[in-house]
């Protein structure tokens, strides 16, 4: 089953990057510790924008 942002307690930022965030989370379900990288929505431009 997916997880949402309510399903954990939000620890502190580890670290920022030019694509978002990463930060230290608990899940309330087991109680066990993850990291989360939120990412930044950017425009793209499609005229330059490269697809691999």
């Amino acid at each position: 089953m997916p997880s949402c942002r309510a399903d954990f307690e939000w620890g502190p930022r580890l670290g920022t990057g030019a694509y978002g965030s990463v930060f230290r989370v608990r899940r309330f379900a087991d109680g066990l510790q993850y990291v989360v990288k939120e990412t930044v929505d950017r425009l793209v431009d499609e005229s330059t924008a490269v697809y691999r």
